[in-house]
């Protein structure tokens, strides 16, 4: 998603992920995006917090492999669906 100017600024440190998705508004907090990153993930099953145009992950060490990739596919549907 940087290659396609979606995501920029991303980050990794063991499990956690994180990184802004550019918009055409200013990045501050709060964002629009924020909720509505929210309410996309919440209808999917998963609890997500952004804040403001930043998405970060930082899952529990007893995350099972099914949940973990659950997370990533509700993301990465986030911004097929609604940054392109």
């Amino acid at each position: 998603f940087e290659e396609k100017n979606i995501i920029k600024n991303s980050r990794l440190l063991w499990t956690i992920v994180a990184f802004e998705v550019n918009t055409k508004e200013n990045d501050d907090y709060p964002h629009n995006l924020a909720t509505e990153f929210s309410n996309f993930c919440l209808q999917k099953g998963v609890y997500f917090r952004a804040i403001g145009n930043t998405i970060y992950t930082m899952p529990p060490y007893c995350i099972t492999k099914k949940e973990y990739k659950k997370v990533y596919y509700v993301i990465e549907d986030f911004l097929n669906i609604n940054c392109q």
